[in-house]
């Protein structure tokens, strides 16, 4: 009986969990995920014009924001690598 408690338990907390992509992050949680302090978050990041609309639940509370947004927007400002060239078509190019 108590190794089938356990078990119910274990299910009942997986199934409370909220998925990463369905969370709202305050301040603190984008400079934990960004590396960035909070006060570079507050005064660098979040005010750009190009970065997700925050989420106000109620009157006065702290702004929240889409967790997969953010990650989205970090990912979509990552410099994309240019592919290298090997070493033959440097060669070839010389000729």
């Amino acid at each position: 009986m108590t190794e089938a408690l356990t078990e119910l338990v274990r299910e009942l907390r997986a199934a409370l969990v909220v998925p990463p992509d369905r969370r709202l992050w305050d301040m603190a949680a984008i400079a934990d995920y960004s590396g960035y302090s909070l006060s570079t978050v507050q005064q660098k990041i979040v005010c750009l014009p190009d970065f997700p609309d925050a989420i106000r639940a109620i009157d006065g509370g702290q702004p929240r924001w889409p967790a997969a947004e953010v990650m989205e927007w970090f990912e979509s400002r990552r410099p994309r690598r240019q592919p290298r060239r090997s070493a033959s078509s440097s060669a070839d190019g010389l000729k």
